[in-house]
């Protein structure tokens, strides 16, 4: 004869002692009171699926009630029914709840992470203040999905009336990021994608520069007039040699 499970009660729960091994209080269709030797007490579901053995877990007693627990088993139970495993839908649920909880500065840090192995240490270090300055603590805290086009548009303006290449050097980092972030499921939109051509082009003007003999003699006679370290002097007095950038001309050997 099938023994019959009577169930559990909220007063059994809490009475149940702990013995030198681990016990099941069983309240019958693989729903279960686990209670360690240690006084731990865990609501756990026994179930099959794809002929494979399965458990999930369902919290802890007392901060899930057994009412709540009969619930979550209840939801367990019919997903079992309808070809869902509980355990792979709860792992889902779970990824789904930390993606949201995720902050637009999270993401963007680890894009940042991701691209800087390719960056030279400059250029790594000009990027991240960028973000500090101007994205973080506007739209840091943010979740990535929530932040608009209008809203994009109107950070983007903002900075661009003290340094438009900023602005579009700004604009092309939040492009990248909502990349990484739609590749990686965090949203599945990207608002920046609408800001295309949005902010005026930045027009880069030629430096003046001495093109004749005549010009650039009050040029040379006032670097050979520097009294400043030897160094600096003659890397001065190279410079008009050799033409290179004084990144390239400060790195030279002797």
């Amino acid at each position: 004869m099938k023994r019959t499970v009577s169930g559990l009660s909220d007063l059994g729960c809490k009475k149940a002692k702990p013995g030198d091994k681990a016990k099941k209080l069983s309240d019958g269709k693989g729903l279960y009171l686990l209670i360690t030797p240690s006084s731990g007490r865990y609501w756990r579901f026994d179930y099959t699926f794809d002929a494979k053995r399965k458990t999930l877990a369902l919290g802890t007693y007392p901060e899930i009630s057994l009412q709540v627990a009969r619930g979550r088993h209840a939801a367990a139970r019919s997903l079992v029914a309808n070809g869902t495993d509980p355990s792979t839908a709860k792992k889902l649920l779970a990824e789904q709840e930390r993606i949201e909880a995720e902050r637009f500065r999270e993401i963007t840090l680890q894009w940042y992470d991701l691209k800087k192995v390719n960056w030279s240490e400059a250029h790594a270090t000009r990027q991240l203040k960028r973000l500090e300055q101007y994205i973080f603590p506007a739209v840091g805290t943010r979740q990535i999905a929530t932040i608009t086009t209008p809203q994009w548009l109107a950070l983007l303006q903002a900075v661009s009336e003290s340094s438009l290449e900023v602005a579009h050097k700004l604009k092309y980092s939040i492009d990248m990021i909502y990349r990484h972030a739609i590749v990686t499921g965090r949203t599945e939109n990207n608002p920046a994608a609408s800001l295309k051509g949005i902010l005026p082009p930045v027009r880069n003007d030629h430096f003046p520069a001495p093109i004749t003999a005549k010009d650039a003699a009050p040029l040379l006679r006032a670097i050979d007039a520097y009294g400043g370290s030897f160094i600096v002097k003659t890397a001065l007095r190279l410079a008009p040699l050799l033409f290179v950038r004084p990144g390239n001309l400060q790195q030279m050997e002797w």
